[in-house]
């Protein structure tokens, strides 16, 4: 058994949210992370009482039944990806159960892999181990060819499979290896990419991927087109979100690779910061910085594009601040936003309900004396359990018009298992156009551009909310201390295209980004963080009278493809956090809707 957090007194554990800098907001939660099921083992012993599992054993029988099926008593981990039709899970540290005849004969913490075709991740989510011809889980091997030099791939504790991906009808995996561990810290000393032709039953070894940065790596395939400012414009591409040797106390770093040239490790490129608004790229590992500077406290990691929130979304376990973190950003290398916990093990019903809190330490989270659940693993009674290794189900995410859901696997320490969770949240631009808003009381009135520019520097979006209903100061809340904004852009579909957000509060440079006006608010910030507004000014008025003029600039700006979808309209929104909104209507024709360009006025 294996990760286990480590043990932190009750003071340290209150809900943490870490301070937004100003231009650096992440999602808006409107629903806290919920376990919806646990997805291994084969009791849930939050859910049913003594007896009442399998062989008299306490909790419900879970949906997978792993012990009975697979012979597999706990495992963790999760990392899922896309292959040939199925969801793929990689699991780490793999521990067979005992409980069950015949005892089955496989290595303690080796690892496993399962495939789903689930779509509904609302009743749990059904696996498939990939078994021997035992009919129990199979461990995972990686295999060194012939003639290749590379040391052999332990995968022992903490040598574990942590991303995967598929391409040309080949299976991809990520594996660590080479861990060393202390008493007083954990180092991952090598990762390597290995390959499978047979749906993960074998891998072969491809190449060593790092002995340096990019140990814990979290891959995405995209369409280059998509994400200008990678070294390819064409194709498709790899994006390799990682974290270091230092498990667990790491910062986030980010490469790329072609995704036609995925073997050949030459073809690897290194965020190496920006020059002029540009990504900057470089063939040395050594020449990758950080993503954003953090107490370095990394090690599982995941990222996600949330079409919804047009935001990649990053998950990771931190003890600083305390539980599940998310972090966003419009482009890959952000800049991202500070961190929210979306998940912390005592606010959000973890400890004593389905993580064991220590039999030996008092007051419990849920007050009194100890002990406050059941849960624990056999001769685990004073060790604590935690919440770590968060993963996206991408397949999962969904949206209706106020918000997105997203689903990921969390595992535990004590019980050691991997549940399923999920939670709901929006940026300051709801995934669809919210109803009632406010617009013009003339036509022609408004006015919109957005403008794509090869030298990303250069994109540009303005908006202009001309001679508008009537609108009272009060209306606008009060965005130098709590009331965020943003500008929303959607398609006729009607789909977010592009969101661009003024944080509540805080400071642009070395002045206070809002000001109060006479009329209103006006929100400046030169650096156009985090995803490209620098201009929002807000003027209450009669009908007729009020005015919004939204600008936004550079390389920040994640502008959408070109021409947009307009039948038969677009839509243009400002939204605010209580709940106020301002919008324009522009049908089509538009007077200019081209590959780089889209320019109209509105209804």
């Amino acid at each position: 058994m294996k990760r286990g957090p480590a043990r932190i007194g009750t003071a340290a554990m209150a809900l943490c949210l870490a301070s937004a800098a100003a231009g650096s907001a992440p999602p808006v939660l409107l629903q806290r992370s919920v376990k919806i099921c646990q997805v291994l083992g084969e009791c849930d012993r939050e859910r049913g009482g003594a007896g009442t599992c399998t062989n008299g054993l306490r909790g419900q029988p879970t949906l997978n039944v792993t012990e009975s099926r697979y012979g597999l008593f706990g495992t963790d981990l999760g990392a899922s990806f896309e292959h040939n039709g199925q969801l793929f899970f990689l699991f780490g540290d793999t521990i067979p159960s005992g409980f069950h005849a015949p005892p089955t004969a496989r290595p303690h913490d080796s690892d496993s892999i399962a495939s789903s075709t689930d779509a509904d991740p609302e009743d749990c989510l059904s696996l498939q181990f990939v078994t021997a011809a035992d009919g129990y889980y199979l461990p995972l091997q990686v295999a060194i060819p012939s003639g290749d030099a590379a040391a052999p791939v332990d995968l022992g504790s903490f040598e574990t499979p942590v991303g995967g991906f598929s391409a040309n009808g080949t299976m991809y995996v990520f594996f660590t290896t080479d861990a060393v561990v202390t008493s007083s810290a954990i180092t991952l000393g090598r990762s390597v990419l290995a390959k499978s032709t047979d749906g993960g039953r074998s891998f072969t070894h491809v190449y060593d991927a790092s002995t340096n940065k990019f140990i814990n790596v979290a891959p995405v395939v995209v369409d280059n087109a998509d994400v200008p400012g990678l070294p390819r414009s064409t194709g498709q591409g790899l994006l390799l979100w990682a974290s270091n040797t230092a498990y667990r106390r790491s910062d986030p770093y980010l490469a790329y690779v072609p995704l036609d040239s995925v073997e050949d490790h030459t073809t690897w490129r290194y965020f190496a910061g920006t020059k002029s608004g540009q990504p900057v790229w470089s063939a040395a590992e050594s020449s990758a910085v950080p993503l954003f500077a953090t107490t370095p406290c990394i090690g599982e990691l995941s990222v996600s594009w949330n079409p919804f929130l047009r935001n990649w979304l990053m998950l990771y376990n931190c003890l600083d601040p305390r539980g599940i973190n998310l972090r966003a950003a419009s482009l890959p290398w952000g800049p991202w936003s500070s961190s929210a916990v979306i998940f912390d093990p005592v606010a959000d019903s973890g400890y004593c309900h389905f993580i064991h809190w220590s039999d030996a330490a008092s007051p419990t989270p849920l007050g009194g004396s100890a002990p406050c659940d059941s849960l624990s693993d056999s001769g685990a009674n004073n060790t604590f359990g935690g919440e770590y290794g968060p993963y996206f189900i991408s397949r999962y995410t969904r949206a209706d018009t106020s918000s997105t859901t997203i689903y990921y696997l969390m595992s535990t320490f004590n019980p050691y298992t991997a549940v399923l969770m999920k939670a709901a949240l929006r940026t300051n631009c709801a995934p669809a156009p919210l109803a009632g808003c406010r617009k013009p009381t003339a036509a022609a009135a408004s006015t919109v551009q957005l403008k794509r520019n090869a030298k990303i520097t250069k994109n540009a979006v303005t908006w202009t909310w001309n001679k508008g209903a009537a609108t009272a100061l009060a209306d606008f809340g009060d965005p130098t201390t709590h009331t965020a904004y943003g500008l929303c852009v959607y398609d006729s579909t009607p789909a977010l295209v592009l969101s661009l957000s003024a944080p509540a509060g805080g400071t642009c440079g070395r002045k206070a980004c809002w000001a109060s006006t006479k009329a209103g608010f006006k929100y400046s910030n030169k650096d156009a963080t985090p995803d490209g507004l620098f201009l929002l000014q807000l003027a209450a008025g009669a009908a007729g009278k009020a005015k919004i003029v939204a600008k936004g600039k550079g390389p920040n700006l994640a502008m959408p493809a070109f021409p947009l979808p307009q039948n038969p309209s677009i839509v243009v929104q400002v939204q605010n956090s209580d709940g106020g909104c301002w919008e324009a209507d522009y049908s089509a024709p538009a007077t200019t809707n081209s590959g780089t360009k889209f320019k109209d006025t509105s209804d």
